[in-house]
């Protein structure tokens, strides 16, 4: 049995089940309006149980948007160096955008801009934790794609913000606007294609 197939221990259980609790939260009432007495509440466990896993607040939102990232396969893991790097971009890009225009992301992004004039620092922890991340996960990427030669890019953190942006494309702006924009479908996919098309053509070596 493989690790990510493996049951869950009973420690394991509660984590996740606290993150969940939390990122729902959030999410509804705001982070100020969430306090960690309620948390445990809804998640049936000691506000104890929370400290021992998160040490404060916004430890436990950090680890609610790390945990997003990696169950979304945005990790070192999803590039596979036996494909061309096409092939590794449209990946990328369909992973990408299915989590930045999932419902959890759309609704973690509008918590940190209601919350940006009290609480300024949610917005810079998601960003480190969720954008950041992925801008540094593609910026390694293409710095090693670089060297090798196959592509030819003399700012790889300036390329990977570009490819970024243009894969949220219209849709981002459509789902922060609370209008529906479907992921799975063949637009979508074609917009995606494209876009990597276009990124590849710009920086072919």
């Amino acid at each position: 049995m493989s690790e990510h197939s493996r049951p869950l221990s009973r420690s394991e259980e509660k984590r996740q089940r606290i993150l969940e609790t939390a990122m729902d939260m959030f999410c509804s009432q705001g982070f100020a309006n969430t306090s960690m007495d309620a948390i445990a509440r809804e998640a049936d466990v000691s506000k104890q149980t929370i400290y021992s896993h998160f040490g404060s607040k916004d430890d436990l939102f950090v680890a609610s948007i790390r945990t997003k990232c990696l169950q979304a396969n945005l990790s070192e893991d999803l590039f596979n160096e036996q494909e061309s790097v096409g092939q590794q971009l449209q990946r990328f890009a369909r992973l990408f955008t299915e989590l930045v225009l999932s419902d959890d992301a759309i609704r973690v992004f509008r918590t940190c801009i209601s919350s940006a004039d009290q609480l300024p620092h949610l917005g810079q922890l998601f960003f480190n934790e969720g954008p950041m991340n992925v801008i540094t996960l593609l910026t390694l990427y293409l710095q090693r794609v670089t060297e090798r030669g196959e592509l030819a890019i003399a700012n790889p953190h300036g390329a990977a913000v570009q490819l970024l942006m243009m894969l949220m494309g219209e849709g981002h702006l459509r789902r922060k606007l609370g209008l529906p924009y479907d992921t799975q479908s063949a637009a979508h996919h074609e917009y995606l294609r494209s876009s990597v098309e276009l990124f590849l053509r710009g920086y072919r070596a």
